[in-house]
């Protein structure tokens, strides 16, 4: 798995405080730790380093009250969206734990800022915060060499699996991955089993409970595995799709 990259994990966290979203963000001074803050309908301080895109069509913006959007500088830029409730979540963290490490930031941060305040941030003054959920994991490799994408797609139906593959609307063969503890190890591996087909949203273990896994394979030979949310999944996903690909190589590579 040397050529394995992790592009991006998003996690979730809570502090046990209520946070006043409207008094962070009058409050908030743009600094090395804390370069941008967005909040409804206050607007924002500082440069968010989010590429935009051209839009043919004007997009109209939606406004949350009840969080706000902060971009930390923690060996790179983590979005960290924080509400009112206390909830925390952070996307584009690098490893794991990459969030305690945007907290063990923050959190002086907005300490700071309550107390020097007159208009409080927090309503509680010794703040700790609750373990880290992975929520999704996003990866991604090269397989070194191109494929033809419609033999992938018909090798992955042909062993009862879950893909799809419409070039005219997405150039990736779509397969959906569904994690069960319960037939890993078994030919129905990466198969629902369910006694009633699940949504993939669950824990990854149990009647019901698959956890849904996206493997997109390209025409390049480049691979994305999305939705994972631990690096077991990730594994059991490399190595589904290096083995399927490689095993049927002869009829898979495409010689330009």
């Amino acid at each position: 798995m040397d050529n394995l990259r992790i592009s991006t994990m998003t996690a979730v966290s809570a502090i046990n405080s209520d946070i006043n979203l409207d008094n962070l963000y009058k409050n908030a001074v743009i600094n090395d730790v804390l370069t941008f803050i967005q909040h409804g309908s206050l607007g924002t301080k500082g440069e968010s380093n989010k590429k935009k895109r051209k839009q043919r069509v004007p997009k109209k913006q939606k406004t949350f009250f009840n969080q706000v959007t902060l971009h930390v500088n923690c060996d790179k830029i983590v979005n960290v969206k924080m509400f009112n409730n206390g909830k925390i979540q952070m996307t584009g963290l690098k490893y794991e734990d990459h969030g305690e490490k945007v907290l063990s930031k923050l959190l002086p941060y907005l300490l700071r800022l309550d107390v020097e305040s007159e208009n409080k941030i927090l309503n509680n003054s010794e703040i700790e915060y609750k373990p880290f959920n992975i929520a999704m994991i996003n990866s991604d490799f090269s397989i070194g060499y191109k494929v033809k994408r419609e033999v992938v797609h018909r090798e992955i139906v042909d062993a009862g699996m879950y893909s799809s593959y419409e070039p005219c609307i997405y150039p990736g063969v779509n397969i959906k991955y569904y994690y069960n503890k319960d037939t890993e190890g078994t030919s129905n591996a990466g198969i629902c089993k369910c006694s009633k087909c699940c949504n993939g949203k669950g824990c990854g273990q149990g009647d019901g409970l698959c956890k849904k896994i996206t493997i997109v394979v390209f025409m390049s030979g480049e691979v994305m595995i999305t939705g994972a949310r631990s690096r077991e999944h990730i594994s059991i996903c490399y190595y589904f799709i290096t083995k399927m690909l490689n095993s049927n190589k002869g009829l898979i590579i495409l010689n330009n």
